[in-house]
């Protein structure tokens, strides 16, 4: 008797992996994937982002630069334009430049102050942030690489980076980002496009 006890203990077991696992596989279910930032073990989630277009900053190099944050932070626009974060949580900001006018070109970038085409110039995360009283933790890429995919309207953008402190900085993000176009005749000669 204890063994027919055992036998059916472990179909119910079995069948709770098996219907565990086609769940998983079903189409009608969103894939997961890992959306944030981790330094020394501690994951900083990313909900949303954005890309700003700068156009040409020298000869065939063009400036794209993209802010991701997590999802109770809000994006402030200033006459339909990129102004600030604002809330709490966590943001990551990227400064590429590319050789494409039209679109962050999909690609490795690493981490040069020299910004040729190819490379990103500066790299910044912040965590646990309160953007309307200006506090949380900062840190500052100072080497290492960022790889940028994309499939239709939808980029994956992941990093592998040192911090200025020493410190490791890895994680991925994956949606659609948000496009502010400063390169338009009349944003420029609005002169509303934003310094950098």
């Amino acid at each position: 008797m204890s063994r027919n006890i055992q036998k059916i203990s472990t179909l119910f077991l079995v069948s709770i992996l098996l219907f565990g696992c086609s769940k998983s596989d079903d189409n009608d279910v969103e894939p997961t994937t890992n959306i944030s930032f981790v330094i020394n073990g501690q994951e900083y989630a990313l909900d949303a982002g954005l890309i700003e277009n700068y156009g040409e900053t020298d000869i065939d190099v063009y400036d794209f630069d993209i802010t991701l944050y997590s999802s109770a932070v809000t994006v402030v626009e200033e006459d339909g334009e990129y102004y600030e974060l604002a809330g709490e949580g966590n943001a990551l900001y990227f400064d590429f430049a590319t050789n494409t006018e039209s679109d962050l070109a999909p690609g490795t970038y690493s981490y040069s102050e020299g910004y040729e085409a190819g490379t990103f110039a500066v790299g910044a995360a912040l965590a646990d942030a309160n953007f309307t009283a200006g506090t949380g933790t900062d840190y500052f890429v100072e080497s290492g690489s960022v790889k940028v995919e994309k499939e239709g309207d939808t980029y994956t953008i992941t990093f592998d980076v040192t911090l200025d402190s020493g410190e490791k900085m890895t994680g991925s993000y994956t949606g659609v980002l948000k496009l502010y176009d400063y390169t338009s005749a009349s944003a420029i000669n609005a002169g509303s496009r934003k310094s950098k």
